[in-house]
């Protein structure tokens, strides 16, 4: 899902004998339920900084059919979804998105291999889904107003 125009061209172009689908859209506005129908959906995204929570939220949130995200955000981000329990990192985020998923944080990336140089790192975190026997929440509803 891309939202710019020419790049989903550019995108289209280059992946165009793969099994990559490129969408003209914001991601936001994707109905995530068409992936239910799906088996073993992959997702591999660079966020925007200002709507990474937003994102990730929509696209993880229970339940996903996702079996793998990569996704590269904000260093500071990566590391408050990837913190364990007990620790200044984590959150009612870290909780919400810990709950299904574990969230690993795989490598700092430097700002300097960016062009425009931001001003902050980035990283690269992976989602896998976790067993749901595991997680014992009978009523998510309550669990999310709680």
């Amino acid at each position: 899902m891309e939202k710019d125009a020419r790049l989903v061209d550019f995108l289209r172009e280059k992946f165009s004998d793969s099994k990559c689908e490129i969408r003209h859209c914001d991601a936001l506005d994707f109905d995530t339920r068409i992936l239910l129908a799906e088996r073993n959906v992959k997702v591999i995204g660079n966020l925007p900084h200002y709507v990474a929570s937003q994102l990730l939220l929509h696209f993880v949130d229970f339940p996903s059919r996702i079996s793998l995200g990569l996704f590269m955000l904000q260093d500071e981000m990566a590391r408050r979804l990837s913190a364990k329990p007990r620790t200044a990192d984590y959150g009612a985020l870290t909780l919400r998105l810990q709950l299904h998923h574990r969230v690993e944080y795989l490598r700092k990336i430097p700002r300097t291999v960016f062009v425009p140089q931001p001003e902050v790192a980035s990283a690269i975190v992976r989602f896998t889904p976790r067993d749901e026997k595991q997680i014992g929440i009978s009523d998510y509803k309550f669990f999310a107003r709680l």
